[in-house]
């Protein structure tokens, strides 16, 4: 309960641990303050009332290269600009990661149940609920992409109908749209299976491969709650 208190408490950008460890860097911040100040720089002149202090900064790494949407975006887009399909069409992945990632070298076709103004022409974006895929004819697609989003399905966090199996109706629709030899990139969270309302769900892989029959599993990667490939 601690735990899920702390996670909904960072969600919504009250993060106590911060603010506590940022009270501790603010001696170090008075200090560069009153060096730099010592200075008297007269092309940026110093002014306290337009100070923006920033105090972790100065301990992070270059970068992070960790973390679940870092591999699976790399781990897609790669796979994806391999292939080369002449089409391919992402049901709510991230804007700004995966999909400007895939800009760079090719068009693609987004969908998603949010409303989305681009200013890419390579960008096609079709606003519609993807668990029905109404939007597609059948076996229309050879290359599909949908990365931790369909954990989200059926929950309403997204202003989406609440329907417990819409992730199983996504996976038909999938298997309609999808032509004989299509591909398919998916990402959810996997684990114990559980549903954390309204965030999202837990998979078992399992359930995955239950919900594609028709489907053949090419090649599965996970990442680990440290964050590591």
């Amino acid at each position: 309960m601690l735990k899920n208190t702390k996670r909904f408490l960072e969600m919504h950008g009250f993060d106590i641990l911060g603010l506590l460890s940022n009270l501790t860097k603010i001696p170090k911040f008075v200090k560069d303050y009153k060096t730099y100040k010592n200075y008297n720089d007269q092309d940026f002149p110093l002014k306290l009332s337009q100070s923006m202090p920033v105090l972790t900064d100065y301990k992070d790494s270059a970068g992070i290269i960790k973390g679940h949407y870092v591999h699976q975006d790399l781990w897609a887009a790669t796979k994806i600009f391999n292939a080369n399909p002449k089409r391919h069409v992402d049901i709510g992945s991230r804007i700004d990661g995966f999909i400007t990632s895939l800009l760079s070298h090719r068009s693609v076709e987004v969908v998603d149940i949010r409303p989305l103004t681009s200013p890419y022409e390579n960008l096609i974006f079709v606003q519609d609920d993807a668990t029905k895929m109404d939007n597609f004819q059948d076996g229309e697609l050879g290359s599909v992409s949908c990365l931790h989003a369909m954990e989200h399905f059926g929950l309403g966090r997204y202003g989406d109908p609440t329907q417990p199996d819409s992730y199983k109706i996504f996976a038909s629709a999938l298997t309609r749209v999808i032509k004989q030899g299509g591909v398919l990139y998916l990402s959810v969270p996997i684990g114990k299976q559980r549903v954390e309302f309204n965030a999202h769900r837990i998979f078992n892989p399992q359930t995955i491969l239950d919900i594609f029959p028709n489907f053949e599993l090419v090649s599965f990667s996970a990442v680990n709650d440290d964050g590591e490939f």
